[in-house]
């Protein structure tokens, strides 16, 4: 069974999907077989930061155009990536009948990968909630700007609330410094934890950096670009801090797919 890692933000623009594909890669280049799963559907991007360009999308999978692996690129690390499509209103705010025909074509996959990662919709549309409520880890992404404060806030209680979802990683991105971004962490920490029943852990701390930006226009995850180490260390170090505490919720045997289509989710 896949292990399901998905990444939430509570807007757009806090670097979710430069993380999501990072890590990935970092999974393929160790040899793990990886699908990722570009759900922001509609506006989907993910493929962009891969510097690969799918013929087909999931939009077309839907339409009967193509077959599902038709669908499916991969990259030179043995990333595969299933992108939802961009500037499709068709994909957004997908209803349960038509999110639930998705689960249903890709959940053959699941025996064929190791890991299966997620990069959801910015903010808690129904798209994103569903798919976070089944996975197996949630990791959102913080930024120190005022607004992302107070949407990761929000999705936090969302999450809580509507998916009873009591435990999920903190990513700070774009931090003045490693330490600026732990200072970030402690006082989301605290409003959290006054407030919610939710147990927070900061899985990393990402500094503002001219490397990442430069990486996103060149169309490559920095993971692997050689000439900078120190940011390559970072974004491994987090991809192994994900992979290695994962924690499948207790009394849940079911996989990704099977916990949305049951209602678990």
């Amino acid at each position: 069974m896949a292990n399901s890692i998905i990444f939430v933000s509570g807007k757009g623009g806090v670097g979710k999907t430069m993380i999501s594909t990072n890590v990935s890669t970092a999974l393929a280049r160790s040899g793990k077989r990886v699908l990722l799963l570009d759900a922001d559907f509609g506006l989907a991007n993910a493929n962009i930061m891969l510097g690969i360009k799918g013929d087909y999308s999931l939009a077309d999978v839907l339409e009967g155009s193509v077959d599902i692996n038709s669908a499916i690129s991969e990259t030179k690390d043995g990333l595969r990536i299933l992108c939802g499509g961009s500037g499709l209103s068709n994909l957004v705010g997908l209803d349960q009948e038509a999110r639930f025909r998705i689960i249903r074509l890709v959940e053959p996959l699941e025996d064929t990968i190791d890991y299966l990662i997620i990069d959801a919709p910015a903010g808690i549309e129904d798209n994103a909630l569903c798919y976070a409520g089944a996975s197996d880890e949630i990791c959102l992404i913080l930024t120190t700007e005022p607004t992302s404060f107070m949407d990761a806030y929000a999705t936090v209680k969302v999450l809580s609330m509507e998916k009873k979802i009591n435990k999920i990683k903190i990513i700070v991105n774009m931090a003045e410094s490693i330490s600026s971004g732990k200072a970030v962490f402690g006082r989301f920490q605290d409003i959290v934890c006054r407030f919610l029943p939710v147990t927070l852990e900061l899985t990393g701390v990402i500094p503002s950096s001219k490397n990442i930006q430069q990486s996103i226009v060149n169309r490559s995850p920095m993971i692997k670009n050689n000439s900078n180490l120190k940011d390559i260390s970072l974004l491994s170090e987090i991809s192994h801090t994900i992979v290695n505490n994962i924690k499948t919720p207790e009394n849940n045997n079911l996989s990704f797919f099977q916990g949305l289509l049951s209602g678990v989710a």
